[in-house]
């Protein structure tokens, strides 16, 4: 990203805003690696892991997302990922009955516009790092499907 400065200047400021946009770490951790396992990033998927990890979320359920598994029952997380596929799916384009539902499911306006800012810096993170082939840190645990 040093390539183009400003683009870095952005990128840092919209990671520093996502931190502080209402969101958990779960919740941003959740976003994350389903976005890095549906774009096959090679290097966010490790990358993800060993956050979540540090930051303390529950590492069986984000196992699970990184191996691909939909996550069911009624958690917060199990209904965040599939709001997630969904909006991804669809460009961000929810029926008003999903729509509905999200906000029945606990997710306010506010928390929306994170998810899909989230979602949004996971395509760029995740493209950025397959065009430049960044490799996984060393410290990285292995990406369960690469």
């Amino acid at each position: 990203m040093a390539h183009n400065p400003k683009v870095l200047e952005g990128f840092l400021a919209f990671w520093t805003a996502l931190d502080q946009c209402g969101l958990s770490h779960e919740d941003r951790e959740v976003i994350c690696m389903e976005m890095a396992v549906r774009n096959g990033c090679h290097y966010c998927v490790p990358a993800h892991l060993n956050m979540s990890e540090a930051r303390g979320v529950d590492m069986e359920m984000i196992t699970r997302i990184a191996s691909g598994e939909r996550l069911q029952g009624d958690s917060r997380a199990a209904k965040l990922q599939h709001l997630v596929q969904r909006l991804a799916d669809t460009g961000g384009q929810l029926s008003d009955a999903e729509l509905a539902q999200a906000l029945e499911d606990g997710f306010d306006h506010s928390q929306l516009v994170a998810i899909v800012a989230e979602i949004a810096h996971c395509h760029f993170t995740n493209s950025f790092n397959r065009l430049a082939q960044t490799a996984p840190d060393p410290h990285f645990p292995p990406f369960p499907n690469g």
